[in-house]
């Protein structure tokens, strides 16, 4: 479906160009949900845009390869994107009140969407719009599709923008952090919604998030990003039960366990992520990471024991624990 190959973005400033995302690579199969996972900052949103071709050419500069269904994106023109965007791209923004317009209501711009799209007359798009609300599992559609951004609720908007989302039945839908700033029991019947995209529309999902316990629910593959760069990529179960980088490891351990001991505190990361202009040629990491060693100073491809499963770490995945101190 999706097959993304060193994929690099860098933003023009002060003459010049300052890395975002360094040479990326992941692949999205029919049907499949991914995960993009990774600190606030390191390139998830960024690589997403880039995927939809919504990044400012003049300031911003893509290299690399993008190819959906075959068709290489990099490099395609405006008109061209256009047509694929909403149709067979669609995106879920972060925040639904601010990818909403504010100034018509939340039905007029989802029949908007189908009408240019698919050319059906605002009756009919009224109904797909109205059928499609319903499917979200909201309890009025037609009131919410009369409403504007504002006199919805955070569920109710998201809802609204995955509907908006799924308008023109897309191949790929990119979900950008669509559980943020929403209650747990919210949340669940988003994550839901999106689990059941491949079983009602056949479509493969991207999901891009911070939170590891998202994932572990909802996907079937994850990539790990840190600092602009894949730190870890591999099937969702294999990596929760064995991570080869010490930055997934990192993560998970900062998961509130379910069972077992109670931790008196959970393991926290310290430090934070370099910036984009002071990021080092070696791991990204090495100066957050308990485990740097000399040679974590030189550049570490991604590698492991199969194509599945890789990491840039000189690590084993057999090195990687991390003690917890246990209430008594």
């Amino acid at each position: 479906m999706l097959e993304v190959r060193e994929l690099s973005v860098g933003v023009r400033s002060g003459g010049r160009l300052v890395p975002l995302v360094e040479r990326i690579s992941f692949t999205v199969h029919a049907r499949e949900i991914v995960g993009l996972v990774g600190e606030s900052g390191c390139g998830k949103s960024i690589t997403a845009m880039a995927l939809m071709g919504l990044l400012d050419s003049s300031v911003m500069h893509v290299e690399g390869s993008i190819r959906f269904r075959g068709q290489e994106l990099v490099g395609l023109s405006p008109r061209h994107f256009r047509k694929l965007r909403g149709r067979a791209l669609a995106m879920v923004f972060q925040d639904p009140m601010t990818a909403f317009t504010p100034v018509y209501t939340v039905g007029w711009q989802i029949d908007e969407q189908i009408i240019v799209h698919e050319g059906l007359s605002r009756r009919q798009a009224r109904q797909r719009t109205l059928g499609l609300l319903a499917d979200m599992g909201v309890p009025d559609p037609q009131r919410t599709a009369d409403s504007y951004p504002h006199q919805l609720s955070g569920g109710l908007r998201q809802r609204a923008m995955i509907a908006m989302a799924l308008s023109c039945r897309p191949q790929l839908l990119i979900a950008d952090e669509p559980t943020t700033a929403l209650d747990v029991t919210v949340q669940a019947q988003i994550l839901d919604l999106l689990r059941n995209l491949r079983r009602d529309y056949g479509s493969s999902v991207l999901m891009i998030t911070h939170d590891m316990g998202v994932v572990a629910e909802t996907c079937d593959a994850v990539a790990v990003f840190y600092a602009g760069r894949v730190a870890e990529i591999g099937p969702s179960q294999e990596m929760f039960s064995r991570p080869a980088h010490p930055y997934t490891a990192a993560l998970l351990a900062s998961i509130p366990p379910l069972i077992g001991p109670r931790p008196h505190r959970l393991p926290a990361i310290a430090g934070a992520p370099p910036p984009p202009a002071q990021r080092p040629v070696g791991c990204a990491f090495a100066s957050r990471c308990s485990f740097a060693r000399d040679t974590c100073a030189k550049p570490v491809a991604l590698h492991g024991m199969n194509p599945e499963h890789q990491a840039a770490c000189v690590l084993s995945p057999d090195q990687l624990v991390f003690p917890v101190p246990c209430d008594d």
